[in-house]
């Protein structure tokens, strides 16, 4: 099964970023990065699929936007 998930908004950081996770979690799987689309090649779920690679996206996103935040946090203490 071969399928193709675009992020038009997304920064290459985040996706590149993602895409090391994803290949840890799907070892067996090819997963590659071509013009801010990750291509996803393997015989997993389709419906997991997507929630995982949507979920690990949204949450590098979500780092890298709260990473100074955290930075001044704890330089603070």
């Amino acid at each position: 099964m071969r399928k193709t998930f675009l992020f038009d908004a997304e920064t290459e950081e985040i996706l590149s970023r993602s895409l090391i996770r994803l290949k840890y979690l799907y070892p067996k799987a090819e997963i590659k990065l071509e013009n801010k689309a990750i291509i996803f090649e393997g015989e997993e779920n389709l419906e997991t699929i997507n929630q995982e690679v949507h979920k690990v996206v949204y949450s590098e996103k979500i780092y890298l936007e709260t990473l100074d935040i955290r930075k001044k946090i704890f330089n603070d203490l």
